[in-house]
């Protein structure tokens, strides 16, 4: 079943469904002049690892320390995640199960200080750009794991699910578009609102995930949309 339409405001408002569904094409596109515009982003890392997620899983270990070393932003972001997740799960010594590693990424990502989530998601949107495209992509082993965070926590039904998006930019947008990044998103309009009404989006995603208490503010009820999910603009008012 088609899940219902959203709105996205751009000062006013367009409608999104995710590129998948069915659904009206859109009535009108906001493009203005000067505005950054959001497309299908081409040139982002947006690997959901099919095929190559035994493989992934067997690298990690290996992978993750040697990213670690390399990044002081990401062995910080890491460093204060992992603590609170064994506070969270009163452990008194970090398991390295698979579900300890996504959780402490998805914990890392949406930590306000350090902000390794401006880092990261820049680098995503523009992995490609570079010349050595995914072999020179610094955040190898937290890409992946927020990947399978989103395979893991993932589990509601339905799947589709109304969110919210605030941003202090505004921007132009076409008929069909992704973030091309881990764009954090909240179940609550009130919520989304304080990050701004510049360009305000209320999307329906069913490829994101609910952070829960994956999260160093829960109340921001904060659902994760992965860079692989495309929207369609449905209607522009």
């Amino acid at each position: 079943m088609s899940p219902e339409k959203a709105a996205l405001l751009l000062f006013t408002a367009v409608w999104v469904l995710p590129a998948r569904t069915s659904g009206p094409g859109p009535t009108k596109t906001c493009m203005a002049k000067g505005n950054p515009t959001l497309t299908l982003a081409s040139f982002s890392l947006d690997d959901m690892y099919n095929g190559c997620m035994k493989a992934m899983k067997q690298h990690l270990p290996a992978l993750l320390e040697e990213e670690l070393a390399e990044s002081s932003l990401f062995s910080q972001a890491w460093d204060e995640a992992k603590e609170l997740w064994m506070q969270m799960e009163n452990e008194a010594s970090f398991p390295k199960t698979l579900r300890a590693l996504y959780s402490v990424a998805v914990l890392a990502f949406t930590l306000e200080e350090p902000p390794l989530y401006q880092v990261f998601n820049a680098a995503t949107r523009t992995a490609w750009k570079e010349p050595q495209g995914y072999s020179s992509f610094p955040f190898k082993s937290l890409h992946f794991l927020l990947t399978l965070a989103a395979k893991k926590l993932r589990t509601k039904k339905p799947s589709c699910a109304k969110v919210y998006r605030g941003a202090k930019i505004e921007f132009s947008v076409e008929g069909l578009f992704r973030f091309g990044q881990f764009t954090s998103t909240s179940e609550s309009r009130q919520e989304a609102e304080e990050f701004g009404r510049k360009t305000f989006f209320v999307l329906v995603s069913c490829q994101g995930f609910l952070v829960g208490n994956l999260s160093r503010f829960p109340s921001e009820q904060e659902m994760v949309v992965p860079p692989y999910e495309m929207f369609q603009v449905t209607e522009v008012k």
